[in-house]
């Protein structure tokens, strides 16, 4: 959690760092909030559209920001485009031998922190061919939105069950 908490303090502080020294954030709007919410699960549903078709270029390239941040059984490590694409091409040779077929959210939960940050947390599933779940799973994205609209810039795994609570 103190992964996030600093990715989240560091993605707020590249969203919000134009020219002058001082940012103020006005809140935004019941219906600025639920436009930044469709659009960030609109993002997250086409993230796992390019996972399921094991596109590790459009994942890397259409998904991910330049430069992001994930969280995992190795500890943190910081990527760029190519390094995602090839950690993401590694993990469909791996999936597939386990007979992964497709991965889907369950739910999922967006927090709208500001016009260009959001967060999408929640379970997901793991299904082979036969649409049968093969895994149970739990992570939190963070999103940064730039001129070419929601990528994810921070990838934390959770307990499953266990999502990010926000009150927008």
């Amino acid at each position: 959690m103190k992964h996030l908490i600093g990715t989240l303090a560091i993605a707020l502080c590249i969203a919000g760092a134009p020219a002058s020294a001082q940012v103020v954030v006005q809140p935004l709007s019941a219906e600025e909030t639920a436009k930044i919410k469709a659009d960030v699960i609109k993002a997250a549903h086409q993230y796992l559209v390019y996972f399921s078709n094991s596109d590790a270029k459009s994942v890397a390239e259409k998904s991910y920001g330049s430069m992001s941040v994930a969280v995992g059984p190795r500890g943190i490590r910081g990527d760029n485009t190519a390094a995602v694409q090839e950690s993401f091409g590694n993990s469909f040779t791996n999936l597939k031998k386990v007979g992964w077929a497709k991965s889907m959210f369950i739910d999922p939960t967006v927090c709208v922190l500001s016009p260009t940050v959001a967060f999408l947390s929640g379970n997901y599933n793991r299904y082979d061919k036969d649409n049968k779940v093969i895994a149970q799973l739990n992570e939190t994205l963070v999103y940064l939105r730039d001129t070419d609209g929601w990528r994810i810039v921070g990838n934390y795994p959770m307990p499953l069950g266990k999502t990010v609570a926000c009150n927008d």
